[in-house]
């Protein structure tokens, strides 16, 4: 990766059009606060809860 150039805010109006030129723009996204939406973890059944579940109904 290159190295870190100096912060500053870019428009979406400068930002978008050299993005959709196939420029490269990781020099200026921020990845240290990007995240991945939906990604969350989701709720699981513990395992013992899921024996116990599954003895209850009669799976082994």
């Amino acid at each position: 990766m290159a190295p870190p150039v100096e912060a500053r805010i870019m428009k979406a109006s400068e930002f978008e059009p050299r993005f959709n030129e196939a420029e490269d723009m990781s020099d200026h996204i921020d990845w240290s606060r990007a995240r991945r939406p939906d990604l969350d973890p989701k709720h699981t059944r513990s395992r013992d809860r899921a024996q116990s579940q599954d003895e209850e109904a009669g799976f082994r």
